[in-house]
């Protein structure tokens, strides 16, 4: 693995050449089996992590579920959970801790009709944050969006967030429709100069249509969001923000390394900002006796747009950001003797690009690929009782963030590869344990950075304190170790309550690696607790 750190050169064409990467996407595919795809059997969604990927599916796609038999479930917990960040990138809490309040379940109205939602409620306080005065985090993601404030000063941060969806399936003989809307709002507040306020709001729909043949199902989907972002800022001793402090003298981030100063007409009021998601797609369904295939592609295209002040119109406009993504997947699930075998391929492709309406141009852009291959195997018997359940994965990472006029320009392919287990263990009282363990290894196959200082200052804190350090964070071998336990105890009319504690902790495995950066390699770690009632 080569990791390069040059300060000095820089290689101005990749920003002029024509991209020569017209590509069609990575269709994802998918092949595993589960004994509930019979057309007969039911699907039984418990609190074992296991079925997680059942849950993902049908937030994701819930017309896939026209045609199954879907046991009603109803999963009610609160939730702590505390992070201690030491081996992390920058613009990460050093500490976060989080409490809740969550449930989300699927209901049948009648065999042809059914509704299924989610909310999360949460509430979460931050120390320690640096380099960022936006609502996003680089906890797992390599780069933050572009356009947002920063100081060097840390803060504690206090926060909340509501999370909500709900949605219909409904068959109307072969014709099969689903439906979901969403909303999701936050509020952050930092504690100290300078004290900016955000707020998010954001609505959302899709629905997804389809048409079934036999064994066949043939679908297409199509949604609509918008989010609405309000940012207002003050400081409590106005002469902080002056560039004689420079540790809380607000900047502002317009790419990956250009920084502005006072980017709005409006200084000193903050700003507005408005997005747009528009997404497409289609897919299909094979459903046999034992087996099921499940093949989706989507087309998703984000507008943001900033706005000094709180004018939503095109004269005070100020920068947009555009991404456009395409994702797929394909799996199939088989029942084979009396187990269970899942596996599936799934990838995404993104560019990401920013425009200054003011210099009539854009400065960023980044490219993200993916390819994940996940398999497993279940061994579980009519009672829910879990023998083993292990897996395997692998995820391939391909990512690339330029700044022309920052002069920066990071390449990281990654690889992380990982295994995880659990079972359930007999109690008394009909009660069971359920332990699982799993670790994840992470690798830096490729991570480049090159720079060029033209202007010549011996203080580019945005660059050294950020940029740099999160190169070196990302250059490093890591291993990412969990163990869960759970207590399942049964109640009355199917019901049951779950209490859980989880361990998550990631280790820097090559800590000698001499990249002239201060980096923390002590670990972090996570825990998370909570009680849970199923039913």
């Amino acid at each position: 693995m080569k990791s390069t750190l040059d300060l000095n050169s820089y290689d101005i064409s990749l920003f002029v050449r024509k991209s020569t990467n017209k590509a069609l996407f990575l269709m994802a595919a998918t092949l595993g089996g589960i004994s509930f795809a019979q057309n007969n059997d039911t699907i039984k969604i418990d609190s074992n992590p296991l079925h997680q990927q059942d849950i993902d599916q049908l937030n994701l796609l819930p017309i896939t579920y026209a045609n199954q038999n879907v046991k009603d479930f109803t999963h009610t917990e609160v939730y702590f959970k505390f992070k201690k960040n030491e081996f992390a990138r920058k613009q990460t809490a050093a500490e976060t801790t989080r409490y809740g309040f969550k449930t989300h379940g699927l209901y049948n109205v009648n065999p042809d009709l059914k509704i299924f939602g989610n909310i999360d409620l949460q509430k979460y306080n931050e120390k320690n944050l640096a380099y960022t005065l936006d609502d996003t985090r680089t906890d797992d993601i390599e780069v933050l969006h572009p356009q947002y404030y920063f100081v060097p000063r840390a803060s504690d941060w206090s926060n909340q967030q509501y999370d909500i969806n709900a949605g219909i399936i409904k068959n109307f003989g072969g014709f099969n429709l689903a439906a979901k809307a969403g909303l999701y709002a936050n509020k952050l507040a930092r504690q100290v100069d300078p004290r900016p306020e955000i707020s998010n709001r954001k609505l959302s729909g899709e629905i997804q249509a389809g048409y079934t043949l036999g064994a066949h199902q043939l679908f297409v989907l199509a949604g609509y969001g918008r989010k609405d972002k309000d940012y207002n800022y003050y400081y409590s001793n106005s002469q902080l923000n002056n560039i004689a402090y420079p540790e809380t003298y607000m900047r502002f981030n317009s790419g990956f390394g250009r920084v502005v100063n006072r980017p709005y007409l409006n200084y000193g009021a903050g700003y507005f900002s408005r997005t747009t998601y528009k997404k497409a797609g289609a897919g299909y369904n094979l459903n046999l006796e034992n087996t099921l295939i499940t093949a989706h592609y989507i087309y998703q295209k984000n507008l943001e747009n900033w706005f000094d002040d709180e004018f939503e119109n095109d004269k005070f406009k100020r920068f947009q950001y555009q991404t456009i993504s395409y994702q797929g997947g394909v799996k199939l699930r088989q029942n084979i003797d009396g187990k269970v075998l899942r596996s599936s391929l799934s990838g995404y492709k993104t560019t990401s690009k920013n425009y200054d309406i003011k210099s009539l141009g854009t400065n960023y852009m980044n490219r993200q690929r993916n390819a994940t291959f996940d398999v497993n195997l279940l061994n579980q018997n009519d009672k829910q009782f879990v023998k083993y359940h292990i897996g395997a994965f692998a995820a391939y990472n391909q990512n690339r963030y330029m700044d022309q006029l920052g002069y920066v320009d990071q390449k990281i392919n990654s690889l992380t590869a990982g295994i995880y287990a659990n079972k359930d263990i007999d109690s008394k009282n009909q009660a069971k344990f359920n332990v699982g363990v799993g670790f994840n290894y992470y690798t830096a196959l490729k991570n480049e950075l090159n720079f060029l200082n033209l202007s010549g200052a011996t203080d580019n804190v945005f660059f050294k304190e950020v940029i740099a350090h999160d190169f070196a964070y990302n250059s490093m071998d890591k291993l990412n170790a969990n163990a869960d336990v759970r207590y399942i105890l049964p109640l009355k009319n199917n019901k049951n309550v779950v209490i859980y504690t989880q361990l998550r902790s990631i280790f820097a495995l090559d800590n000698n690696r001499n990249l002239n950066v201060d980096l923390n390699t002590e670990t972090t770690y996570q825990v998370n607790f909570g009680i849970q009632l199923n039913y």
